[in-house]
């Protein structure tokens, strides 16, 4: 069985700010959570490894194909 670890803390979002992370999980390799904004609920959704995160972004409602994106650690 894999660890379940919570995810918990904001992220910076140009002209909204700081965000509360919400529903947010680690399982082993994946990483997902939630970011709501004034125009509807993005879902992140990826994987961690190394200095890696790569995620798909989908907009609720789907009005908006999914989007890559990809970061990485700076050291």
């Amino acid at each position: 069985s894999s660890i379940f670890i919570s995810l918990t803390g904001t992220m910076q979002g140009g002209p909204a700010g700081e965000m509360k992370i919400e529903e947010g999980k680690i399982e082993g390799a994946q990483v997902s959570f939630v970011v709501n904004m004034d125009f509807g609920k993005l879902s992140f959704a990826g994987t961690v490894g190394g200095d890696d995160l790569k995620l798909k972004v989908t907009m609720g409602g789907g009005d908006m194909p999914p989007m890559d994106l990809n970061c990485k650690r700076v050291k």
